[in-house]
């Protein structure tokens, strides 16, 4: 009889599960019909999740400055002679609009009462913050906006 369950994660390791997922590529779909992109992301990039048709990605730079790209298809793929197994997520620039900079306003806000949270700021600004983003605003306390976010800067400069 064999004890050894192939699934046992304490004698596969957990560093077999995140090594062993296939990658991520992003190309985005220009309006001739080519695809243009050369970025490769680990699965745990999207948190061990391959975006799918209808999601939105994006990153935040500031305050009303943010790129997003809507997900139009996903193709899992091999190669006969070459790197895989991948996910191909092809996407197209997404639109902004007043829910999208609600969204990433709210975003950064959040990632501010944090930063406030850490840096140990006086309770009563970490209360106005939350009380903010729950939709309460303390009375008599100015609402706050997002922090200035300073581009990082490029190599050579």
């Amino acid at each position: 009889m064999n004890d050894h369950h192939p699934r046992d994660i304490k004698d596969i390791g957990i560093r077999h599960f995140v090594y062993d997922l296939p990658g991520i590529r992003i190309v985005k779909f220009q309006a001739d019909g080519t695809l243009i992109g050369s970025a490769e992301y680990p699965a745990h990039y999207f948190g061990g999740t391959v975006p799918n048709t209808g999601d939105t990605i994006g990153m935040i730079w500031g305050d009303g400055d943010y790129e997003l790209q809507a997900v139009q298809r996903r193709y899992f793929l091999n190669e006969w002679k070459g790197r895989g197994p991948y996910w191909a997520i092809v996407v197209r620039d997404a639109d902004q609009s007043p829910q999208a900079d609600a969204i990433c306003t709210h975003a950064l806000l959040m990632t501010d009462l944090a930063q406030a949270i850490e840096d140990k700021k006086p309770t009563k600004e970490i209360l106005a913050r939350t009380h903010q983003l729950d939709g309460e605003p303390t009375p008599g306390i100015r609402r706050y906006k997002p922090k200035v976010r300073k581009p990082d800067p490029t190599p050579g400069d």
